[in-house]
């Protein structure tokens, strides 16, 4: 998400980094010099687009990149949440609800959590399919 942002949440990334390209770049170099060697070195492909972005920000000290994870970090967006997320999985049938409901009780958004409360979630989430 540092890469390309995130529009739900008013994250920007950088410009020309979509989701498919920022998933590409994380999983063949786990960091930003790792990155910008492999691309120099040809063996991540990304368009001119991606690497003039990414050069930029390099010049800059990658400062857009950290900013943006900052940010992401701060929505409770960050991989240990995804870890904790996994652990609490609910028995729930609906892969949509339970995810959030996960979310919401490591977020703890108990208020949100009661059964009545939970009904009304999934009636919102059933209505934006």
């Amino acid at each position: 998400m540092s890469l390309c942002g995130c529009q739900g949440d008013e994250v920007k990334g950088l410009p020309g980094v979509g989701e498919a390209t920022a998933l590409n770049l994380v999983r063949n170099a786990r960091d930003l010099k790792s990155i910008m060697v492999s691309i120099k070195e040809g063996s991540i492909k990304a368009n001119k687009k991606t690497i003039k972005a990414l050069e930029e920000d390099e010049k800059k000290g990658f400062k857009t990149i950290k900013r943006t994870r900052r940010l992401v970090r701060l929505y409770g967006l960050d991989p240990m949440l995804e870890k904790e997320l996994m652990i609490k999985k609910l028995e729930d049938t609906d892969l949509h609800s339970e995810r959030l409901f996960a979310a919401l009780e490591v977020l703890k958004f108990n208020s949100l959590l009661g059964a009545k409360e939970k009904d009304l979630l999934k009636g919102i989430m059933n209505n934006q399919k």
